[in-house]
């Protein structure tokens, strides 16, 4: 695993994201039904409704995000979202959804109306989805202060499953 650095580097090739203090997942729609898949590969989706209506407002595809509850500040609030995953009541689960909404900022495309996507340079995939992703209330694109971290990518990078090692 690559080491922290105290600053970013600044060389040609390589863009910088910001990192998010929640759960790593793939999310989308396949059959006209969501996914919400934590990277341990357990379904998500029973502790975060919220996220599957607004999967279904999408068109078909697979993203790469991170699943976040934002605070009254706008910052991630992890223990909010940790919280949220050991409910179980429907009622609870329905409660919480309405009081501390689930987000999930997606960094990355991975398969668009059945198509992989994966091979594409990382700059087409995230205009993708930035378009794919304009208007959608839970599902964002966006950058926001306050966060854990950024992350270095390569622009032309095709997408790599699992954790970056160094």
């Amino acid at each position: 695993m690559l080491a922290p650095a105290a600053r970013p580097f600044n060389r040609p090739g390589w863009i910088f994201e910001l990192k998010y203090d929640g759960f790593r997942v793939l999310a989308g729609t396949n059959d006209k039904k969501p996914h919400l898949i934590s990277r341990r590969g357990n379904d998500l989706l029973p502790c975060y409704p919220e996220i599957g209506a607004c999967l279904l407002e999408l068109r078909e595809m697979v993203m790469d995000g991170e699943l976040v509850v934002l605070d009254a500040h706008g910052r991630s609030d992890f223990e909010t979202l940790r919280r949220r995953l050991a409910l179980r009541r429907p009622t609870s689960v329905e409660f919480a959804a309405k009081k501390t909404r689930a987000a999930i900022f997606a960094f990355d495309l991975l398969e668009l109306q059945g198509k992989d996507v994966r091979m594409l340079p990382l700059l087409k995939r995230k205009q993708l989805l930035k378009e794919e992703l304009r208007g959608a209330e839970s599902i964002r694109y966006q950058e926001q202060l306050g966060l854990e971290g950024i992350v270095a990518k390569h622009c032309g990078a095709p997408y790599r499953r699992g954790r970056a090692s160094g």
